[in-house]
């Protein structure tokens, strides 16, 4: 066994219709491997019954961990979705103003009696930035809106 896949491949110049075998797994690639016209017939292939993967990509070890969207108040949130189909109106659609967080949104829905559901703008919506907007009339006339949360009363 060799360290890297340059190295078994160097070691097979000259070596008429060579193959170098690779065990399960990814195989990640420093740089790219060099080959040349004295690699001419060379195969390069995994072990039997294993499934080897060269990749020029690099390996990273991430721990994820899930993060859920509850804000207080009893909503059920939507994450790139909205639900006003419209501007401000005070009738079908209120405005709170500009909300820093998706939890000052839901409290400020939470507040109005009226309120049915709310939409929360994050700060990827330029003119938007922050706005945060009731639904007063519980029509959910729902569309997908990357930047926008929607929260709705359960």
């Amino acid at each position: 066994p060799l360290r890297t896949i340059q190295a078994a491949v160097d070691r097979a110049v000259g070596q008429a219709n060579a193959t170098v075998v690779l065990r399960a797994g990814t195989h990640f690639l420093e740089k790219a491997v060099q080959l040349g016209p004295d690699h001419s017939g060379l195969t390069i292939k995994s072990y039997p019954n294993e499934e080897a993967v060269i990749s020029g990509g690099k390996k990273v070890d991430v721990q994820w961990t899930p993060h859920e969207l509850k804000p207080a108040g009893g909503f059920k949130v939507l994450n790139d979705l909205t639900i006003m189909n419209g501007f401000p109106n005070n009738v079908t659609i209120r405005d709170y103003g500009k909300k820093t967080s998706l939890d000052a949104c839901s409290d400020a829905c939470q507040s109005d009696g009226q309120c049915t559901a709310f939409t929360w703008h994050d700060e990827t919506q330029f003119l938007l930035k922050y706005a945060c907007w009731g639904r007063l009339d519980g029509d959910f006339p729902a569309g997908k809106h990357v930047g926008r949360f929607t929260g709705l009363k359960t």
